[in-house]
């Protein structure tokens, strides 16, 4: 990621940036045997824009090269954008517009949108190394706004149901199981 931060008071920092990741994710690779078998899985870039407030617990203020070296907690707002995607017959898929779970079916969940709200939050230990510079170490989360970064809430719909109103790839996604064993998709 890339950020500009500005010291406006000795305990106080507001820092934007920009950040990217890449996630990713598998069923095989779990231990739950029940979620093993559906044998989903996904990979979605995501591109982050957002602002923090930094608390200095001993104070910041390089500029009068007193007070070089804090530790700090932050919290703050961003907005993000993310498009999960998954392999299928050899080939990257969106599965947001697919539906997978029903969304945008009758008595469903409209289509979820590809760009959400987080709340970035943490710690970190900064030092000055002049008036311009820092080094720094910071560890932070996020707390998401959306419950599809994976493409998954946990609402699936029968296999023929999907079928119908998204479609087969909708429906040959919404659940891989029948692909254990190289068969047809699974019919619940």
């Amino acid at each position: 990621g890339l950020f500009y931060r500005v010291n406006f008071k000795p305990h106080f920092t507001i820092k934007s940036g920009f950040n990217y990741a890449k996630v990713k994710g598998a069923d095989e690779r779990l231990d739950n045997t029940e979620l093993k078998r559906r044998i989903l899985s996904f990979a979605s870039n995501i591109y982050e824009l957002g602002a923090t407030v930094e608390y200095n617990i001993f104070g910041f203020d390089p500029s009068q090269y007193n007070k070089t070296i804090t530790p700090y907690i932050f919290a703050g707002v961003a907005g993000f954008y993310f498009n999960p995607k998954t392999i299928y017959n050899g080939n990257w898929v969106e599965l947001q517009p697919l539906g997978t779970e029903g969304q945008g079916a009758p008595s469903r969940d409209k289509k979820y949108n590809r760009i959400a709200v987080a709340f970035p939050y943490g710690f970190g230990l900064k030092w000055a190394v002049n008036d311009k510079w820092n080094i720094g170490f910071e560890v932070g989360s996020r707390y998401a706004l959306t419950d599809y970064i994976d493409d998954v809430k946990g609402a699936y719909m029968n296999y023929n149901e999907l079928l119908l109103v998204n479609g087969p790839t909708a429906a040959a996604l919404g659940d891989r199981s029948g692909e254990l064993l190289d068969g047809e998709p699974t019919i619940r």
